[in-house]
């Protein structure tokens, strides 16, 4: 089954690992029915001694930990866009990238979902997002989660290009994101499109080539550009609709401007505090102290004494705050 091939768009790609352990609870459930009828239909449940796939050897979907994300900046994504042909296309882009939502709840949203009763901070309201039944096809249903069901604001600009090509005519129920006849639009077909718009961003120097961004990245390159500009994994959280803050900063913590910075800071603190310098200035106490002072013949030097070193960089002892007890040989 790891040798498996499915359709995404025009291409033939292996299946991802996420789906295979989708399949394969499936199937360890229904196996699992089987060993514990009465009587039993099998002795044991084979699935239980199948290795899976690790999530990390090709990529698995959507908000899952271990995805091989590729974040672009905001001006790998204009390059991108600015490949495509199509103004619709340009047009998805846009509002993928503008509000970081998914797939799915992007192509759902109708006229009625957005808020622009205040003009200079509209809103768009994500409560629904398509799903597939396996025998009734495509519907309109909840989102990924509770938190998916969400109020998001959007950015004015995005908001008067809605307006240009025509959204305030729509009827509350017309989708915007259609394929040009009001219904659903296929992620195959924009799919397509969007590796032709990739590989041309490539052949233009607008992309490095290291980099091949999925439809889904620009959802990722969302949360990054936000981060990079000091916005909270919090608020970040709550714009994407991740259930869990641990999605959040697992997926995007390490890109925390101040991340390094304190991480350094740290590190250099504990090489301070467990370097050279700070054993030659460790206080000398009991046995220590003693065998040091017989060796420096000052038994002057107390049990606080430290061992420093002068201004020609040999090493001195120094009186500290607390005063040396003194003896008699």
């Amino acid at each position: 089954m790891a040798k498996t091939k499915v359709w995404r768009g025009s291409q033939h790609k292996p299946m991802s690992p996420k789906t295979l352990r989708n399949l394969h609870g499936l199937l360890s459930s229904i196996l699992n029915e089987a060993v514990q009828a009465e009587p039993p239909l099998r002795a044991r449940n084979p699935c239980a001694r199948t290795r899976l796939p690790r999530a990390d050897d090709d990529g698995i979907d959507d908000d899952e930990i271990g995805e091989d994300i590729c974040f672009c900046t905001p001006e790998e994504v204009a390059g991108i866009r600015s490949c495509f042909d199509l103004e619709s296309d340009k047009d998805v882009v846009d509002d993928l990238y503008g509000t970081g939502g998914r797939w799915g709840e992007i192509t759902a949203v109708a006229r009625r979902h957005v808020d622009h009763d205040n003009p200079a901070k509209p809103r768009l309201k994500i409560v629904r997002a398509w799903k597939r039944h396996p025998d009734k096809g495509w519907y309109l249903g909840k989102t990924k989660s509770r938190a998916g069901r969400r109020s998001v604001r959007i950015d004015a600009e995005l908001w008067a290009r809605w307006a240009a090509r025509g959204v305030r005519r729509l009827g509350p129920h017309d989708l915007i994101h259609h394929n040009g006849r009001g219904e659903r639009l296929p992620y195959s077909t924009f799919y397509d499109r969007w590796e032709a718009a990739v590989r041309r961003a490539h052949e233009l120097g607008l992309l490095p080539e290291h980099k091949h961004p999925t439809i889904h990245d620009l959802r990722h390159s969302h949360a990054a550009a936000l981060i990079s500009k000091g916005h909270s994994l919090t608020y970040v959280q709550r714009r994407l609709g991740h259930e869990s803050i641990k999605t959040t900063s697992d997926l995007y913590g390490h890109l925390l401007p101040e991340a390094d910075d304190e991480a350094m800071a740290t590190v250099s603190e504990m090489l301070r505090r467990a370097g050279p310098q700070a054993a030659l200035e460790k206080p000398l106490k009991g046995p220590a102290a003693r065998f040091r002072r017989l060796r420096s013949g000052r038994w002057g030097v107390g049990p606080f004494d430290v061992m420093a070193q002068d201004a020609a960089g040999a090493r001195c002892w120094r009186r500290s705050a607390r005063p040396a007890t003194g003896g008699s040989s």
